[in-house]
């Protein structure tokens, strides 16, 4: 089950684990866009199944959880990409504390809880935040040299990341908050 699967990060994943082999429900308050996603990954020959979900509203999420358990026997990765921009960042520590706490909590059960924290990637928030800026391309030439790679990431490195850690090949992770931002937490400051 992948939220936030309507655009961005969260489609280029749902499109990632299904290139896998993977059957995923897709879920986004934008139900034109998830049902884009999941008509998408049909058309290339897997399985997906669109909900609309607000993540803001728990009849909703409820829903969202109805649904799935419907469409799948058993749901083996849960990846909840949906952002609200308001809290987005006063809420990626919390979202740490919280995948830390699950992590052993649920270790016991072999239920892995990892967190990806992404940099500037070219989708939905960031999208937004060029297009309000007087100089949209100036803005965003000078977030690309903010990280030391001088881009901004493409959400189909994030979706990469999203296969691995559900993957056996990530089995001895669990708790971690595994940063993918191109350099730009390193610290460079901006250049001209």
């Amino acid at each position: 089950m992948i939220t936030g699967a309507g655009s961005g990060i969260g489609r280029a994943s749902a499109k990632e684990f299904a290139r896998e082999g993977a059957r995923v429900l897709v879920a986004d308050i934008n139900f034109d866009g998830v049902r884009e996603t999941a008509e998408h990954i049909q058309s290339a020959g897997g399985f997906a199944r669109a909900v609309i979900t607000d993540v803001a509203d728990a009849s909703s999420v409820k829903n969202l959880v109805e649904e799935t358990l419907k469409a799948f026997p058993q749901v083996h990765v849960l990846l909840n990409n949906a952002a609200r921009c308001a809290g987005y960042c006063a809420t990626k520590g919390a979202i740490i504390a919280l995948t830390k706490a699950m992590a052993i909590d649920y270790g016991k059960e072999v239920i892995r809880v990892n967190c990806i924290c992404p940099g500037y990637i070219d989708s939905g928030l960031t999208q937004s935040y060029f297009e309000a800026q007087p100089d949209p391309g100036g803005a965003r030439a000078v977030a690309g040299k903010l990280h030391a790679l001088w881009r901004i990431g493409q959400p189909e490195e994030v979706a990469r990341l999203a296969v691995f850690l559900a993957s056996d090949e990530a089995s001895f992770m669990t708790g971690s908050a595994v940063v993918v931002d191109g350099g730009f937490g390193s610290g460079l400051p901006p250049q001209g």
